[in-house]
């Protein structure tokens, strides 16, 4: 295997939102025994970069879902934003709707002022169907988002979304109602030229449809001159479904959605429990499957 495509959120990172001393070891390893490794994740590519830089890490970005690819030296190598016509039918479905969204630009990640309002409603309403997100935990999540967003009034954003030379991502929603979110993306589904998709239960995540992480792989192991079946991808949500299904080896971890666990080759440990580091030792000593489970024995 020459080229590993890790996701981020549920994966590289632990349950705090760091890289352990363990997985920056491995992928300092890799780097220096030349296995290319590439991040593919859903965050906005400053963000990624800067929490990979912090522990000593410089690999190409795959971010915002596929949306932009850079290169190591943070050279843009691609990019789809949602096209106008995709944005406009998208736009007029979530008009209407009382919930938490976040819209990734090339100005930065904009979110309506009444967004924290929101969301801290919706936990208040729920928070008797969700015991494991305590108080402490809610405000943290909350805090860390709203931290990396400007924040407009309903008519700027509208605005906004109308100006020629704003290129749009992705758009982020974040509800507590299961019913809600099932409904929107129904709803979201009919849209054609969009993709729909989610990080964890709790969201949901529009790029275009030729924005996924798999097509972004794609492009990266072509430039690379890195056949996709030389490509181990790792990840453990349902975004992380399109890179896995193209890999010639999958991997999810061992907090994985079940629904990714089923599509993978492998299950390695949790991301707590530095299950990234597990596999990139694996494909350097040349013994996978390592530091987990084989598919058929999970």
């Amino acid at each position: 295997m020459k080229l590993v495509a890790i996701d981020m959120d549920g994966t590289l990172l632990n349950h705090k939102g760091q890289i352990s001393e363990e997985n920056a070891c491995a992928l300092r390893r890799a780097e220096q025994e030349g296995l290319q490794v590439i991040i593919a994740t859903g965050r906005s590519y400053t963000n990624a970069k800067e929490l990979l830089a912090a522990a000593g890490l410089h690999p190409p970005i795959i971010s915002v879902n596929g949306a932009l690819l850079h290169s190591e030296a943070g050279k843009l190598m691609a990019c789809q934003p949602l096209p106008g016509t995709v944005l406009k039918p998208v736009w007029a479905k979530l008009a209407a709707q009382d919930i938490y969204l976040e819209v990734y630009t090339n100005r930065g990640i904009v979110t309506k002022t009444k967004s924290r309002t929101i969301l801290e409603s919706q936990w208040r309403n729920f928070r008797s169907s969700l015991p494991s997100l305590s108080a402490d935990q809610f405000y943290t999540f909350l805090d860390h988002h709203l931290a990396q967003t400007t924040q407009v009034k309903d008519q700027e954003l509208q605005k906004m979304l109308t100006y020629k030379e704003l290129e749009v991502y992705k758009l982020l929603l974040y509800s507590f109602d299961q019913q809600q979110l099932k409904e929107l993306k129904q709803e979201l589904n009919e849209i054609s030229g969009l993709n729909v998709t989610s990080s964890d239960r709790y969201n949901l995540e529009l790029t275009s449809h030729e924005a996924t992480k798999g097509k972004a792989l794609k492009k990266a192991a072509h430039l690379l001159r890195i056949p996709l079946s030389e490509v181990v991808a790792i990840g453990d949500n349902l975004n992380d479904v399109s890179m896995l299904q193209i890999a010639g080896f999958s991997v999810a971890m061992g907090n994985a959605e079940e629904e990714v666990k089923q599509i993978c080759d492998f299950i390695t440990l949790t991301n707590d429990q530095h299950g990234v580091a597990h596999v990139v030792y694996g494909l350097l000593d040349g013994q996978l499957p390592h530091g987990g489970q084989a598919k058929q024995n999970a």
